[in-house]
Formats: C-alpha cells, structure tokens, sequence
C-alpha cells in the first residue's frame, strides 16, 4: 500500500490553532481520525498507548513548538514524566523580549519551562501545522474510511 499523507500549513490566530488543536483532541477520544486537506484526506486509528514528543524552542523574535504523537506496540504506558504545561502569566511583548527568561531566572526557576509556556501565536500555529489538522476537523464515524481512504494503525 503506498503512503497517505496529508500536509497543512497556515497562519492563523491564537484562537483559531486553539480550536484546531480541540478538533484534533475531540477526534482522538472518539477514535479513527479523519484529517482533510487540499482535497487528500488521511483516515488514521490511534492505538490506546501513544508516543508523545515535543520540541520547544525560543529566541527573541520567534518561538516554535512542535508536536508528534506516533503509536506502535509499546509495552505499555510511561508510569511518570516531568512534563509540565501551564500558563506562564507572561503576555504580550514581554514574552518577545525574552523577559520570560530574566524572570524565570531570577525567580529560581527553570528558564526552559518558561520558554515553553512564553511561546505565542506563531507557536500555536506551528503546533497545529505539524498535527496536520484542519480547524474544525471531525472524527470519523466509520472505522474502514471513505471510499480511497485507508485507515492507518
């Protein structure tokens, strides 16, 4: 079977990545996904355990987030991680100027954790770009897919 992919990139809103991000969790918990784009569509069947892996960077000017979720036989679920996402409290320019970084440090804290929560629209938009998913994106309701797509495992 050859490969299916689906690519998507856009600039979009804080807003808009944020529901895009929601339509692509909303179609996890219900199963089959099914992720359209520029008229090729992709139907994937997320197993229960999945690889999560994120990259974050920061510079002053520019953030990145990138997002993969990937799923194979594994043994089982990681028991604990460090992983920790939360609001920073940090708005606007600050966030740019790398201020993020000076109050983190000075706070004692961990300065990547701050990069990480300090990311901005261009992060979110980046995250919703590497998920493949179009805003308002919608699970599938048949597990075999339409007709010349293939559900992937």
């Amino acid at each position: 079977m050859s490969k299916k992919e689906v690519r998507f990139s856009a600039a979009l809103t804080r807003d808009q990545a944020i529901a895009t991000l929601e339509a692509l969790t909303r179609a996890l918990r219900s199963g089959p996904v099914r992720i359209a784009a520029d008229g090729r569509e992709v139907v994937i069947a997320p197993r229960e355990v999945l690889g999560l892996e994120f990259e974050v960077s920061h510079k002053p000017g520019k953030s990145k987030l990138e997002l993969e979720l990937t799923w194979r036989d594994y043994e089982g679920a990681d028991e604990e991680n460090d992983l920790r996402i939360e609001p920073a409290g940090i708005v606007g320019a600050a966030a740019e100027a790398g201020e993020a970084d000076a109050d983190a440090d000075e706070a004692g804290e961990d300065a990547g954790e701050g990069e990480a929560a300090a990311g901005d629209a261009e992060a979110d938009a980046a995250a919703a770009a590497d998920a493949d998913a179009p805003a308002g994106a919608e699970a599938a309701p048949e597990a075999d897919g339409p007709e010349g797509a293939d559900v992937v495992s």
